[in-house]
């Protein structure tokens, strides 16, 4: 990411508010430290009788482990953490009732492509932008949760299985739409990225065409000058060779030699 401070500054806020929504006790802050991956959270529901139906439940949601070893995880309550104890909580309220499995099975696949998404925006620099708009996510997908274990807790759990199925309760229904909307301007923002990238690249790109250009008109510019020099200096060369010998001058020239010569011989 391109800013690990104001990701845990954005996160510490949303968790903030998820801890403050369900009263989360001392004790219970520590197990979102905790449980870091699908095998820490299966460990921790094996003495729930339902917990065959963990994996298949945590499945579509397995990728986000993969954030907890990344740059996100080095706030104390890294992202995978925060949900996977969100999960315990919303499971052990429930108290083995089968319906709570399929309500969390199906959230589940709703967040599966985003999650794969995330994936990605995590290897690269996601950039001030996209990192708030992932943040607004994960803290709609805990409001999400914290509003329907409030709903199992207070014992409309027959109603509430109505409502993640058929949408008829306003609360979360309006959290679900947040959700939705949230993909929605993510996945924008994602092209909307992308397109600039795309300009600042062909702009780079014209750029070095027109230096390469440039270039090339300078070297093209040298090598007529060189060839008409040596064109120059050939004609001059030939005209040297072909041009009438003074051979009388040349005579007086080689008999005077000749002189001085045999004078040093003798």
């Amino acid at each position: 990411m391109s800013d690990h401070s104001d990701f845990e500054t954005l996160w510490e806020d949303v968790l903030d508010k998820y801890v403050d929504s369900t009263s989360r006790t001392q004790a219970e802050q520590k197990l979102l430290k905790a449980i870091k991956s699908p095998e820490d959270l299966e460990k921790r529901l094996q003495r729930n009788k339902e917990n065959h139906g963990v994996q298949k439940v945590l499945r579509p949601f397995t990728t986000l482990s993969n954030v907890a070893s990344s740059a996100l995880s080095l706030t104390p309550f890294a992202p995978a953490s925060v949900v996977f104890g969100a999960v315990v909580f919303i499971i052990e309220a429930a108290d083995g009732i089968s319906e709570a499995y399929d309500w969390i099975e199906s959230f589940f696949d709703k967040l599966t492509d985003f999650t794969i998404r995330l994936e990605e925006y995590c290897r690269q620099d996601m950039g001030s932008r996209l990192t708030n708009k992932v943040v607004e996510i994960l803290g709609c997908v805990l409001d999400i949760f914290a509003r329907s274990e409030k709903a199992i807790k207070t014992g409309r759990w027959k109603r509430y299985t109505a409502i993640v199925f058929l949408g008829k309760d306003g609360e979360i229904k309006a959290s679900f739409e947040k959700l939705r909307t949230l993909f929605e301007e993510e996945q924008q923002l994602v092209t909307a990225i992308n397109f600039a990238t795309n300009q600042r690249v062909d702009l780079r790109t014209q750029e070095i065409q027109e230096t390469g250009n440039q270039i090339f008109g300078v070297v093209r510019d040298m090598r007529k000058e060189f060839e008409e020099s040596a064109r120059i200096k050939r004609h001059h060369d030939i005209l040297e060779w072909i041009s009438p010998t003074d051979f009388a001058s040349q005579q007086a020239d080689f008999e005077s030699q000749r002189e001085r010569n045999n004078w040093v011989v003798h």
